[in-house]
């Protein structure tokens, strides 16, 4: 959408606003191409609608500077994209971020369309399930996304990518950032909410 521009970015805190004629809109450095973003500096933004009822009709899912230019990371403070979990690295050249993750090729302009489309909401239905029954591991994690994978991604002879083939690729993206054991955030892809920890009452 045209005429954005950005009024606020923190890169240490990993999040910024952008506004429009249509209002101002929080994003997270996540779904940013960039972090280095300048007040005042134009941006084509990606929104996908909420539910009615939400606080907010939208929520910005892409955001990449309108004068393009390639990515920065700034070894010192928090990369985009970079993760709270415990057990990988937030800062520095080794920092995990979603530029850095493993990729596979895909159909679908944003992760609600397409190929795209149909792995996040496979992945997000499994790992519900998971969140929902008990603890929520590394390992269980993995297991979850390597079979959306599969279900979605079929070769010349319809048969799915090999399961340990993903999974090697997975733990290869991660390996240079991690600092113990992986604890993979509870985080519910229905409602962006935090899950409660089973019988606790808590999230975690």
């Amino acid at each position: 959408m045209p005429n954005w521009r950005i009024t606020a970015f923190d890169r240490t805190l990993a999040r910024g606003i952008c506004t429009s004629g249509i209002g101002a809109l929080p994003f997270n450095a996540s779904v940013a191409l960039v972090d280095d973003f300048v007040l005042g500096e134009e941006v084509d933004v990606s929104l996908r609608r909420l539910p009615d009822g939400s606080a907010a009709s939208y929520e910005v899912t892409r955001i990449v500077p309108t004068g393009w230019r390639s990515p920065f990371t700034a070894p010192s403070v928090s990369a985009p994209g970079s993760t709270n979990v415990p057990g990988l690295l937030k800062t520095g050249d080794n920092a995990y971020t979603v530029e850095g993750g493993a990729c596979v090729c895909v159909s679908g302009a944003s992760h609600h369309e397409g190929d795209h489309g149909a792995i996040h909401g496979l992945t997000r239905d499994k790992l519900s399930t998971l969140m929902e029954a008990g603890e929520l591991t590394y390992a269980d994690s993995k297991a979850k996304v390597v079979e959306a994978h599969r279900e979605v991604l079929k070769g010349a002879d319809d048969k799915p990518c090999d399961a340990g083939c993903l999974e090697k690729q997975i733990d290869a993206s991660l390996a240079k950032s991690k600092t113990g054991d992986i604890q993979v955030r509870r985080k519910d892809g229905k409602t962006s909410k935090n899950y409660p920890m089973p019988g606790s009452g808590t999230a975690k």
